[in-house]
């Protein structure tokens, strides 16, 4: 019997020995998690530490799990910590709980707290590109940053000339395409055999991305016949009022960039302000989209009548922008539009392209 005893007693003993404790899932959840404070991109929170007994198992510390509608994240917290700071998604609901772990088991979570995040900077634009049309402009494309944070006001373009040894300060310049949904500018009187460090980023009610950048060299350009272009119409365009957008003021513009700008947005909501007769003419937007696969072209121009009218109108080349802005286009009549490419002497024209008939209320004048 004493022999059985002992035999019994080896093998029970590696799973109850004393330095060997058993695990079982934590019993308690801890209490009272709350916000102690906000600030820049980070929460701060604490709970109540848990009783050791209802561990039940080694302690090894706590688990801070943060998510919104789209992603989650999890921070592991030492054992003698009952207060984390963790970062948050920006712009949406955020939830948070805290639950206790050992060396098995995680505890039950505790009651879960949930706040509406601020807005935070945006990411960059992650693919960004540059082509060159005609001998001294460059055509840059990119897409909409993966995590926005925020009301997205549009992108920040960079420009410098560079070379192995030296950045030209005197060259640089920057200015805003101010639409989330324009993902191409055109950037014009470049020096040819000159290289160019090119950035975009992008920009929200809160502040500005990182910089994502370019070095491009400007080449030798022989005119020849453009291939047939495309466009897009945006028909009632309004600039965006970012003061009507975003609720806190935007610091993040500065003046000497964006002087001109700001001075055709005060021009634009005096238009918008004044009284107007007729509702159905507005702004209509071009945005020339050349083919860059072959030959762009260097410029662009439009063609565009009423429907049935005997002869197209023809506007100015333009020269320095990728886009144009038909002033009293009158949207409640179709139009025949079409844009042409050129590159020196020759010219290619794009498909014709028909728009709807659109309707408006009728605008009351306020006494």
């Amino acid at each position: 019997m004493s022999f059985i005893c002992i035999v019994l007693s080896l093998l029970v003993y590696p799973c109850y020995g004393i330095n060997n404790i058993r695990e079982l899932v934590p019993k308690e959840a801890p209490q009272n998690l709350s916000i102690i404070e906000i600030h820049g991109k980070y929460l701060q929170v604490e709970w109540d530490p848990v009783p050791p007994e209802s561990v039940r198992g080694t302690f090894r510390g706590y688990l801070v799990r943060i998510w919104n509608h789209a992603s989650s994240q999890v921070y592991a917290v030492p054992p003698q910590v009952n207060r984390a700071s963790i970062e948050f998604f920006p712009y949406s609901r955020n939830f948070v709980t805290v639950s206790v772990r050992n060396n098995k088991f995680i505890g039950p979570p505790s009651d879960a707290i949930n706040f509406d995040a601020p807005q935070g900077a945006p990411n960059y634009p992650t693919l960004f590109e540059a082509h060159q049309i005609g001998n001294s402009s460059l055509l840059l494309q990119w897409n909409m940053p993966t995590q926005p944070n925020g009301i997205l006001l549009g992108y920040k373009i960079y420009c410098t000339e560079v070379n192995s040894t030296y950045v030209n300060d005197a060259t640089a310049f920057s200015f805003i395409v101010l639409d989330p949904l324009k993902f191409q500018t055109k950037i014009s009187d470049l020096t040819p055999g000159a290289t160019y460090k090119i950035g975009v980023a992008a920009i929200n009610c809160v502040g500005e991305s990182l910089t994502n950048y370019l070095d491009i060299q400007i080449y030798p350009h022989y005119p020849s016949q453009p291939s047939v272009p495309d466009f897009k119409y945006n028909i009632n365009y309004v600039e965006i009022d970012t003061e009507e957008i975003c609720i806190e003021p935007v610091d993040h513009f500065e003046k000497e960039d964006n002087e001109f700008y700001l001075t055709n947005m005060n021009n634009e909501r005096s238009a918008k302000s004044s009284k107007r007769e007729n509702p159905c003419y507005v702004t209509t937007r071009i945005t020339w989209i050349p083919d860059i696969g072959k030959n762009p072209g260097s410029h662009f121009y439009v063609k565009y009548k009423m429907k049935g009218a005997p002869d197209y109108f023809v506007t100015d080349h333009e020269f320095r922008n990728d886009f144009m802005l038909l002033k009293h286009f009158d949207a409640c009549q179709s139009y025949d539009i079409i844009v042409v490419s050129v590159d020196d002497e020759f010219e290619t024209e794009s498909k014709k392209v028909e728009t709807p008939v659109m309707s408006f209320p009728p605008k009351i004048n306020s006494i």
